[in-house]
């Protein structure tokens, strides 16, 4: 059974003497990416893996493997490959057929609710971006007895000894190659990893600091608009922005379906909307995240009470939403709201693109508008 080796993924920017934020900056050219994985585990994509592999020469073998080899070793040495270093690449097109195989034996369906995602989302990753979580990827593999080497190509011989097979020779190849210190040696090498901790505490004050100036200018924001204005929800997203604030997705990302408050499956956006009409609520029940009411205030998603607006799902704008995510082909009555979730994640959209719901204070945004305006002309 394949399972991401977490204990080592984890420890990863340990073994290599670094701070979380300067092992993202040194993989991903952020300093937040890996900060963030680490809280949000689930939300690891193979391809940050596969970056990962080939920034550190480490083969995927060690960080996705059998149950018997999540291990951490005893040092970095022992897992990354010496020697000529080949890319770790991402066959996309291997991935289809692997798919389609497993569907033609087991099931389109079986499969889908195997992966807990839509058809129409499988077919997004193969055709528009290959943003599979690893932890899908191990599903997958598990469920339709597939190796998933067969589509993540990973030449490298991996010299180095397999984790949990022989810690002792593994100690023996680092210090083999030098790394092994002893008397003022080693004293020298705890003098510079604590000078390095030092440094990464500097690092991190000044951040801390910079984040709290940021917070104060979103606090003014909401405070002189009382904390309901939609067009300040706007200005306070765009500071955040503005200043690289990457902190929780529940901030950048405002909306993201909300399966607790649903119940079982997996609705589309008309039921949604049906829903709501029905139980008379808005339907930012189901699409804005917690952290956002709890961070800003209930008045930024909530309409102001009163009596209740019928909520109306305009289907030209659905449509163009859809075809400007990818998803040419999706019937707007259809379309699954975890796909209308990505979408607005991925365009920069609010709801309100294509939803009239007055009891749900969305911001108003001019790339809704937008929306709207290509929907009358369509």
């Amino acid at each position: 059974m394949y399972q991401i080796n977490e204990k080592l993924v984890r420890n990863l920017s340990k073994m290599l003497g670094m701070s979380q934020r300067r092992f993202s900056e040194q993989t991903f050219k952020h300093n937040q990416v890996w900060p963030q994985r680490m809280t949000f585990f689930d939300r690891m994509l193979l391809s940050d893996l596969v970056m990962v592999s080939n920034r550190w020469h480490i083969p995927m073998r060690y960080l996705i493997c059998e149950e018997s080899d999540a291990v951490i070793p005893e040092s970095i040495a022992a897992i990354q490959q010496q020697g000529a270093w080949k890319e770790v690449k991402i066959d996309v097109e291997a991935f289809r057929r692997a798919y389609q195989r497993a569907c033609s034996a087991k099931g389109r369906n079986a499969v889908s609710q195997a992966l807990g995602v839509t058809n129409s989302c499988v077919w997004r990753w193969v055709t528009v971006r290959f943003t599979v979580r690893a932890q899908t990827i191990c599903d997958f593999c598990n469920f339709a007895g597939v190796d998933y080497h067969d589509f993540v190509r990973d030449a490298n011989s991996g010299q180095s000894v397999p984790c949990g097979k022989d810690q002792a020779s593994a100690a023996q190849v680092a210090g083999a190659g030098g790394n092994c210190l002893s008397g003022s040696g080693e004293f020298a090498a705890v003098q510079g990893v604590l000078a390095c901790l030092q440094g990464e505490s500097s690092v991190f004050a000044a951040g801390l600091r910079s984040l709290r100036l940021q917070m104060d200018q979103v606090r003014g924001i909401l405070l002189g608009r009382g904390g309901k204005d939609g067009e300040a929800h706007a200005q306070m997203m765009g500071v955040l922005r503005g200043t690289g604030f990457a902190g929780a997705e529940g901030l950048l990302s405002p909306y993201g379906w909300q399966a607790g408050n649903w119940g079982d499956g997996v609705p589309t956006l008309r039921e949604v909307v049906e829903r709501c009409n029905a139980e008379q609520q808005p339907t930012s029940h189901f699409l804005v995240h917690p952290a956002v009411v709890a961070e800003f205030g209930s008045g930024n998603v909530q309409g102001d009470g009163g009596s209740f607006s019928p909520v109306v799902l305009n289907l030209s704008a659905l449509r163009v939403v859809m075809q400007s995510y990818g998803m040419a082909d999706a019937v707007p009555e259809d379309v699954s709201v975890l796909d209308f979730c990505g979408a607005l994640d991925a365009l920069h959209l609010t709801p309100a693109c294509c939803i009239d719901d007055a009891n749900a204070n969305y911001p108003r945004l001019f790339a809704d508008g937008m929306v709207r305006t290509l929907a009358e002309k369509a």
